[in-house]
């Protein structure tokens, strides 16, 4: 039984892709050789904090963990590296197709990619309200729809890139893992074209 949960602890990337974001699948990749945030940030051209924040959750996951910690300038630089849960296949082209279709956009696009979060946070919820209620306790989440128009597929990116950028904000505002009274949330927005009914839709 041991053997067999190491094999699992040991799975390659790409067995977990589709639990991974695109920009945290680059951060992993980015710590085949350890760096720390501010290295990885110069590197992608982001904010330090997004990179940070990315970090952290990747450091919660047991995906990533502290090789180093450097003093500079006063602050502590934490040098990261991947642990032994992590390896990448000798080539990308060992990668499934829908792999690098994500990694290549840079902005999670993928369609395969949203069906597998979406499933992800349907599958965990469920779990978690089977448990709320087992416990006679009452689960707390929150979901915002809403319907937008974009005129080009230029205007879009450009919504996803600010809308991007505003959360790594927030989260950075808010967030506190180090706090020993933090819960651990998971954040998932999407962003797909309306399903218009049959009737409704123009002849090619």
């Amino acid at each position: 039984m041991a053997r067999s949960v190491q094999q699992r602890s040991r799975r390659p990337v790409r067995h977990t892709a589709a639990a991974l974001s695109p920009f945290r699948l680059t951060l992993l990749k980015g710590l085949q050789e350890p760096a720390s945030a501010s290295g990885l940030a110069r590197r992608l051209g982001v904010p330090r904090q997004q990179v940070n924040y990315h970090l952290r959750e990747l450091e919660h996951a047991g995906l990533i963990e502290l090789g180093e910690a450097r003093q500079r300038r006063g602050c502590t630089e934490r040098i990261m590296r991947l642990t032994s849960r992590v390896s990448f296949p000798p080539a990308d082209a060992a990668a499934s197709p829908e792999v690098r279709g994500a990694d290549q956009d840079g902005h999670g696009f993928s369609s395969a990619h949203l069906i597998a979060a979406a499933s992800a946070v349907a599958s965990e919820v469920a779990e978690l309200r089977a448990r709320a209620e087992a416990s006679g306790k009452r689960l707390v989440t929150t979901t915002l729809q809403g319907e937008l128009s974009f005129p080009t597929p230029d205007d879009y990116r450009a919504f996803v890139e600010g809308l991007t950028a505003a959360v790594a904000q927030l989260a950075a505002r808010h967030a506190a893992p180090d706090d020993p009274r933090s819960r651990a949330h998971r954040l998932t927005i999407t962003l797909n074209p309306t399903l218009q009914p049959r009737s409704e839709r123009k002849a090619p």
